[in-house]
């Protein structure tokens, strides 16, 4: 249960969730409204559906994938993992860093 409710957590408050929405609503002047929506699908509506996905299979990513071949399935997880890790989340969380504790001293 502590697993589940620090998943959650990381979901809904990963890095820069908190940081650039108010960013991207300031830049985003009179499309607010667009902006807005984006990231309420983005950052919500796409987490929520995956946990209601994984507890609808009930078994995890066995039950997620039992009408995929097993090539596929694996292909799938490994490209899940690569693109969540080194290819998106890694980065980002650089980024974050980077710019809310360095680029302001850098001018």
């Amino acid at each position: 249960m502590l697993g589940l409710g620090f998943m959650t957590f990381a979901f809904y408050l990963g890095a820069g969730n908190i940081i650039f929405p108010p960013l991207a609503g300031f830049l985003a002047g009179e499309h607010l409204s667009f902006a807005m929506l984006g990231f309420l699908v983005t950052a919500v509506g796409l987490p929520l559906i995956t946990i209601i996905a994984v507890a609808k299979a009930g078994d995890g990513w066995a039950g997620m994938t039992r009408l995929l071949p097993a090539g596929v399935a694996t292909t799938l997880a490994v490209a899940i993992y690569i693109i969540i890790g080194p290819a998106f989340a890694a980065p980002r969380t650089g980024l974050v860093a980077y710019e809310m504790g360095l680029k302001p001293f850098l001018g």
